[in-house]
């Protein structure tokens, strides 16, 4: 049964009790692809639009007794498992999340290996040295230990179909049952840079990016660039926003300043009053002969007449006290 998932998140429901995994969840199936180069992707094939909506699979519903048949057809379908390591779901006797991880290995249909799992730490410490097959390690009367068993020691694929093809080895299984299909003497020892920490000193967004490239079967790189194409483009808005918002301060002070403070004088031919406010009329430009030219110089600032002067016959300015 075709589901169109491409990837599938396995957790415990205790972890997800401030939805830590349910907002993990919407970011990754709101994460633009647009811009990505896919060519080599490994799910290329299985993108319906931008974005992954609705292709991640995440159910809260946890059975302490079997995986159902949707969990199966969708970890069946998906080409990568994300993991949510902790001590709470390493260690549940009901070995929740280490059924989704063995079948999830334990597919014959696809050629899958640890690679094409993303280990999303959010407490405790992943493969600590202290940690053992039957004992994880405990710190202070706590369990410190975040890798399940079956991302800590290889799957052992023949004894799987073996023991899956008698009976379900899902049904009322336990953790002491997962064991037995492991390699005890067979340690995977994960290369510590395949962990990620969104709680690390290092910025969430990076282990995020990190994980989205795991997802797709891309280089980090190539979403790197990308989001630093965004933030070079988002900084030239932001630019451009200031650089016009500048000029219209500046434009915007220009104005007022001319209106309101700049003192400004006009030059009239007659001059009369009205409502004893001086009113000058055949406004001019320019004296065509200053020595012949007689008229009224008007000074005001913020549109109020400050004063009033006689231009006399030679162009020079009197004091004028009225008609």
């Amino acid at each position: 049964m075709k589901t169109g998932y491409v990837a599938f998140i396995s957790f415990t429901s205790e972890d997800d009790r401030d939805n830590t995994v349910s907002n993990l969840h919407s970011r990754i199936e709101e994460y633009n692809l647009s811009g990505i180069d896919l060519d080599r992707s490994k799910i290329k094939d299985k993108l319906k639009s931008n974005t992954l909506c609705r292709q991640v699979f995440f159910s809260k519903e946890e059975s302490t007794n079997h995986l159902s048949a949707e969990i199966k057809n969708a970890l069946d379908e998906v080409e990568h498992l994300i993991v949510i390591c902790s001590p709470k779901s390493a260690h549940r006797e009901t070995a929740w999340v280490d059924k989704e991880i063995v079948y999830f290995l334990g597919n014959t249909k696809k050629k899958r290996s640890i690679n094409d799992i993303s280990m999303w730490v959010v407490e405790g410490e992943p493969n600590h040295l202290g940690s053992t097959f039957n004992t994880p390690y405990i710190s202070n009367g706590r369990v410190v230990e975040a890798l399940p068993l079956s991302l800590r020691y290889e799957l052992n694929k023949d004894k799987f179909k073996k023991v899956n093809k008698k009976n379900n080895i899902f049904n009322d299984s336990n953790l002491e049952d997962i064991k037995k299909l492991l390699r005890q003497n067979h340690p995977i020892g994960n290369d510590k840079r395949l962990y990620l920490y969104p709680k690390s000193e290092d910025k969430d967004q990076t282990q995020f990016l990190r994980l989205m490239a795991q997802i797709l079967g891309v280089n980090l790189s190539v979403l790197k660039q990308r989001e630093n194409r965004k933030k070079q483009k988002k900084r030239i808005k932001i630019i451009g926003f200031l650089v016009v918002f500048f000029i219209f301060f500046i434009a915007a002070f220009y104005f007022i300043n001319d209106k309101y403070y700049k003192v400004k004088s006009y030059v009239y031919n007659t001059y009369s009053e009205k409502f004893l406010v001086p009113v000058g009329s055949n406004i001019t430009s320019q004296y065509k002969n200053p020595y012949s030219f007689s008229g009224y110089k008007f000074i005001s600032k913020a549109g109020k007449i400050i004063k009033v002067e006689r231009i006399n016959s030679k162009g020079a300015l009197k004091p004028y006290y009225g008609n």
